[in-house]
């Protein structure tokens, strides 16, 4: 998570700048932690987990990257890293939908809304900037230039998150 003092972006989709500290809240591999949020039983926290998109891996956990796993990998050269590192059970591929071959987005979304309430709720005296092109991110407009204010405002934040499955930066 970082701070920054500044205006706010000016688009219609943004609520006005209140022109206090802004806190940026990115959650990290937003995409795979929403499969172990919703589905905890088969997508386990602890274990190497990719989502994977046709051919592409699209978003990686802290786990998979340690392997040497990334974002736009295949996954055949992804089985291949857990082959030659003989690491079982190995990479989790989360399925994308048969009937078009893409991630569905409607469980993405429903993640995304939950966590903006969230922060929403965590952060009631500030603006939330939540960009349309992004589900995973917003900017928090904290409306003080007090920083011990603004830092424990962010330690909530991580705190919310974390107990939703979600780490944020």
């Amino acid at each position: 998570m970082s701070a920054s003092a500044g205006p706010a972006s000016s688009s219609s989709s943004l609520r006005t700048s209140v022109g206090g500290i802004k806190l940026h809240v990115d959650v990290d591999a937003y995409f795979v932690h929403v499969h172990q949020s919703e589905e905890p039983q088969k997508y386990p926290r602890g274990k190497a987990l990719a989502v994977q998109q046709h051919n592409d891996i699209i978003a990686v956990n802290h786990h998979a990257k340690q392997l040497g796993v990334h974002k736009h990998m295949s996954p055949a050269d992804a089985r291949d890293i857990f082959k030659t590192q003989n690491v079982s059970p190995g990479l989790i591929h989360v399925p994308t939908d048969p009937s078009s071959g893409r991630v569905t987005y409607a469980l993405y979304r429903r993640w995304s809304a939950r966590l903006v309430a969230l922060w929403r709720e965590i952060a009631a005296d500030a603006v939330i900037e939540a960009h349309p092109t992004s589900l995973d991110e917003v900017w928090i407009d904290t409306g003080t230039a007090d920083v011990a204010a603004t830092l424990r405002l962010a330690d909530e934040v991580r705190r919310g998150s974390r107990e939703l499955g979600f780490d944020v930066s």
